[in-house]
């Protein structure tokens, strides 16, 4: 599954329930190619509820180990400058062999080269969120 396909099949939709916003910006550049030329979206979806913005990158998964350089330099920058302007950022991960994702803070993601699909599931619960976005 390709990242495209995760966030319209998968995440907007749990995304999607009264008393939330979300928006995904659209990709820029000729027919969305990307070029060194091309302005970089910062992340996929900015996502409101409860009175707050998150943001959040989402990434497709193919090894049950997810490495952080999966993550754009560009990406770590803006989901850094969105955590100390005050908000909140997460990375949804789609484990294709798992056919399941789940949601986990940037702050805490950031802190280890990979991680472990069981490792993942380990931590604290409102770090990492299976299947979902009803817990943000």
């Amino acid at each position: 599954m390709k990242e495209a396909a995760f966030i319209s099949s998968k995440l907007k939709k749990d995304l999607n329930k009264p008393g939330t916003f979300w928006y995904k910006p659209p990709d820029v550049g000729f027919l969305a190619a990307q070029s060194r030329f091309s302005i970089k979206r910062p992340f996929d979806i900015f996502f409101g509820r409860k009175g707050k913005m998150f943001a959040i990158e989402a990434k497709v998964c193919k090894a049950l180990t997810f490495n952080i350089k999966a993550l754009a330099d560009h990406q770590h920058k803006a989901l850094q400058a969105y955590i100390d302007s005050g908000n909140e950022a997460f990375v949804a991960i789609y484990f294709e062999r798992l056919k399941d994702y789940g949601i986990i803070e940037y702050r805490i993601l950031k802190t280890q080269q990979a991680w472990k699909i069981d490792v993942l599931m380990d931590i604290e619960s409102s770090a990492y969120v299976k299947g979902g976005g009803d817990n943000l």
